[in-house]
């Protein structure tokens, strides 16, 4: 009979994280989602009705102040973005909870008044209008 040898040890490769939820365009967020849809309706700026802010507590969807440091460029990779932009791109995207339509998502739907818990800010916009089309770009446009 042949003696036993040592199991080989086998590498795990690298720590990759958990997966998001859905893969969001990046350059899309910052020329289009924050300007159009989260500066538009001040989700963040508690002193001006924004509710989102990570400071207040009043929502799972917190946002971190940016005006403290420049925008990335949009084609510049995530991790060189600044520490409050990625943060704030990782808070928005996992307010998508379908991939493939917008219009199911808390990111959207909420503030259209299309949800089935009220958003504690009001409707911010009527259902089916362009802030439907943008957030809808946004999943479209992932890579």
């Amino acid at each position: 009979m042949g003696v036993a040898t040592a199991c080989e040890v086998v590498d795990p490769g690298p720590e990759v994280g958990v997966a998001g939820r859905c893969v969001t365009d990046s350059a899309y967020f910052v020329e289009r989602v924050v300007p159009d849809y989260l500066e538009k309706y001040d989700c963040r700026n508690a002193s001006d009705g924004g509710c989102h802010d990570i400071g207040n507590g009043a929502s799972i969807f917190r946002l971190r102040d940016t005006s403290s440091v420049l925008p990335p460029s949009p084609l510049d990779p995530e991790s060189s973005w600044p520490e409050p932009w990625q943060r704030n791109l990782e808070a928005t995207a996992a307010q998508i909870t379908d991939c493939d339509n917008a219009a199911l998502s808390p990111l959207y739907s909420e503030p259209a008044g299309g949800d089935t818990r009220t958003h504690a800010g009001g409707d911010l916009f009527p259902p089916g209008g362009p802030e439907l089309d943008l957030l809808q770009g946004w999943l479209d446009a992932a890579p």
